[in-house]
């Protein structure tokens, strides 16, 4: 059989694929599996932990990404063709994952059918209340974890008009928002020069993987025990638990106004930090209780080093997940308090890509504990743009973690800081969604308006504002 034919080639196999750390058998199933198989390689610690967590989840939400946008201006024939060439192009989109091996393994086709599905019936009327249901019945048929290629695209015409709802679905094991939006320019680029236009591929995604491998070293580890020293016990949820715990998600989206946003960015430019570290401070507002000293939660940022070349053009998942400990000090001014924040994240940046899975071992927290149950995401990637031919508007995208809350805080196009909270109503009550939503605008706002608040001013402010969460 082809199997044992390959078996014999065992000492080819492995040269050919060094960084498998497979043994030959598995390597042949592989290639028998796969077909025409051109790279195999480990998965990142971010990647494996995510695969964990898809594989533990029963309802199949986790992790699985679905997003749509409005285009005008494009036939079905230049978008299914934009999509062909974008797949052939990518090796990420030609990615599989084996995990039934001795270790989970990437491995890269040199050819994979491009996903396409166009919906058979056309929609009418609004194309976001469209989209969100097409999405909803595309989530009823998720996309395998199995597959040779973890994305696809659909689409739907419109009866109205000569616009079309385009929609990705992909596994998040696979891309970070920051590759998504650099695909999504390079597929409208493609859809609007209507017919085959090939481009260099990107920088190889097994770069990063062998990068982040020599980030956690003892150096790395000994910062995050002392980073991490005294706190024993994850922060509690900002919501009570559920009288009838039901599964699925709640969603609350809100954001600033433009004058508030304004001064939101202006306050961060005055204090020199970034807008994340306010965010992260508004978060952390939010989040504490009582007169807790402080708190832990995650925040997933990008991990683009200018240490590794070409990282800004890869596409892949270029993300890590480490814990942000806020202490609060009530007689410290908010200004001084806000740029000890920046302080102590400038000081963590040589470890903040250690794997999570390690900084784990290095915290105090009981093993059967995690360090933290919320997540902050705040998204700064490059903005995709349209062609002048091609009209993009971007409808909604949905996304599940395996946390009880899950906040995303971005600055959009208009320079006006919007943020959702994704609540997983088994674990937090629906109800207190929107109070929730209302106390971080509130902790926002306060640090705007600081007018020579100190610490204990912003938590009074923030906790006497809209009513009790718990």
């Amino acid at each position: 059989s082809q199997v044992r034919e390959l078996v014999g080639s065992s000492d080819r196999l492995a040269a050919r694929f060094p960084d498998a750390g497979l043994p030959a058998e598995q390597l042949a199933e592989i290639m028998n599996r796969y077909g025409d198989v051109t790279d195999v390689y480990p998965l990142s610690a971010v990647q494996e932990g995510i695969l964990m967590h898809e594989l533990l989840d029963e309802t199949g939400e986790h992790y699985l990404v679905h997003a749509a946008w409005l285009l005008s201006g494009a036939t079905i024939e230049a978008v299914s063709g934009a999509w062909r060439e974008l797949v052939a192009g990518n090796p990420m989109l030609r990615t599989a994952i084996a995990w039934d091996v001795d270790r989970p393994v990437q491995v890269v086709s040199g050819t994979v059918d491009a996903l396409i599905e166009v919906a058979d019936q056309a929609f009418r009327g609004d194309p976001l209340a469209a989209a969100r249901a097409h999405l909803q019945e595309r989530r009823r048929s998720p996309l395998p974890l199995t597959a040779d290629s973890l994305i696809r695209m659909s689409v739907v015409r419109s009866a109205d008009s000569d616009s079309l709802i385009v929609a990705w679905e992909f596994h998040h094991v696979l891309l970070d928002g920051w590759s998504m939006s650099m695909l999504w320019a390079d597929f409208l680029r493609l859809v609007a020069a209507d017919r085959v236009r090939g481009a260099p591929e990107p920088p190889p995604y097994r770069d990063f993987v062998s990068w982040m491998r020599d980030r956690s070293g003892a150096a790395e580890f000994r910062q995050w025990r002392q980073y991490l020293a005294g706190f024993r016990r994850p922060t509690p949820l900002p919501l009570p638990a559920p009288a009838s715990p039901v599964a699925g998600y709640a969603e609350q989206a809100d954001a600033l106004d433009a004058g508030m946003s304004g001064r939101f960015l202006d306050r961060a430019r005055l204090l020199r930090i970034t807008p994340s570290t306010m965010a992260q401070a508004a978060w952390a507002l939010t989040l504490r209780s009582g007169t807790d000293d402080d708190v832990v939660f995650g925040i997933t940022m990008a991990a683009r080093p200018e240490t590794l070349s070409g990282s800004e053009r890869m596409v892949g998942l270029l993300i890590n997940t480490v814990p942000v400990r806020v202490s609060f000090d009530g007689v410290a001014s908010a200004g001084a308090w806000l740029r000890g924040l920046q302080a102590d994240a400038i000081a963590m940046a040589d470890a903040r890509w250690m794997s999570l899975r390690s900084i784990r071992r290095a915290a105090e927290v009981p093993p059967k504990m995690p360090i933290f149950n919320t997540i902050l995401v705040y998204q700064n990637y490059p903005q995709a743009r349209s062609d002048a031919l091609i009209y993009a508007e971007p409808l909604l995208s949905v996304e599940r973690t395996h946390f009880p809350i899950t906040l995303v805080v971005w600055i959009g196009a208009n320079s006006v800081l919007g943020w959702r909270f994704t609540i997983d109503t088994a674990l937090a009550d629906r109800a207190h969604t929107t109070a929730l939503s209302a106390r971080f605008r509130a902790a926002l706002e306060a640090l705007v308006d600081d007018d020579g608040r100190t610490v204990a001013d912003l938590s009074a402010v923030v906790r006497g504002s809209g009513r009790a969460l718990q």
